[in-house]
Order: C-alpha cells, then structure tokens, then sequence
C-alpha cells in the first residue's frame, strides 16, 4: 500500500475516499467525504467536500 495518493489534473473523482495514515495530494477535482492523514491541496483544485466526526 502506497504512503500518499495523487489526484491529478485531468482527473475527476465523486465519492467516499478512504485514506487513514495517508498523504493525499489533490491537483484534480473531488467531491465527497475523505478520510485522509494529511491532505495537501495546489492551486488548480476544485474542492466539494464536507467535514465528519
């Protein structure tokens, strides 16, 4: 299992992503519930998301 993930640019992703311990690094768009150890976000990002517990 990889220590971070990547969503690129060009990439679109709509749903629940689940990350725990993970550093995920969005370029791209993502819509939905993330759990995640860190995330870091780059300017070109489209960001829909809504905080848990």
């Amino acid at each position: 299992m990889s220590d971070s993930t990547y969503i690129g640019v060009d990439l679109k992703l709509t749903g629940v992503f689940h990350a725990p311990g993970q550093t995920v690094v969005i370029a791209g768009r993502f819509e939905g519930e993330m759990t995640a150890g860190s995330v870091e976000i780059t300017k070109e990002l489209y960001l829909r998301a809504s905080q848990g517990n």
